[in-house]
């Protein structure tokens, strides 16, 4: 099969593989419909990178990425952004193993799978 095939019969499988996750902002109205705050919260980010105000390697660049990326999202999700907040709730998924991001998306997942009961005749 050409690359091109490929890579379309991946992303295809990807979708599918994900689809619980592709309309969280219907389930959830507090959820926006698209990244772009996000993004535009990553913007400097991604600014350091290409002005090479970063790590030197791939790997100490994407770690500095994911770092950033994860206090962006506990600044929106915290009531209080200061570093005790922030350190008991890594703590706290570090002790769970299950993320405040991983929970949000299975209970996602559960509440899609509800069936609901037909009405009573």
């Amino acid at each position: 099969m050409p690359d091109d095939e490929q890579r379309f019969v991946k992303l295809q499988k990807e979708l599918v593989d994900c689809i619980d996750n592709l309309f969280v902002f219907v389930e959830h109205p507090q959820a926006q419909a698209t990244n772009n705050a996000s993004e535009q919260g990553l913007r400097g980010e991604a600014q350091a990178r290409h002005a090479a105000r970063t790590s030197k390697t791939d790997k100490g660049a994407k770690r500095r990425s994911v770092i950033t990326s994860v206090l962006g999202s506990l600044k929106r999700i915290l009531p209080e952004f200061t570093l005790d907040p922030v350190l008991e709730e890594v703590t706290r998924w570090w002790k769970e193993d299950v993320s405040f991001f991983q929970r949000q998306a299975g209970e996602s997942k559960a509440r899609s799978r509800l069936v609901i009961d037909p009405a009573p005749s």
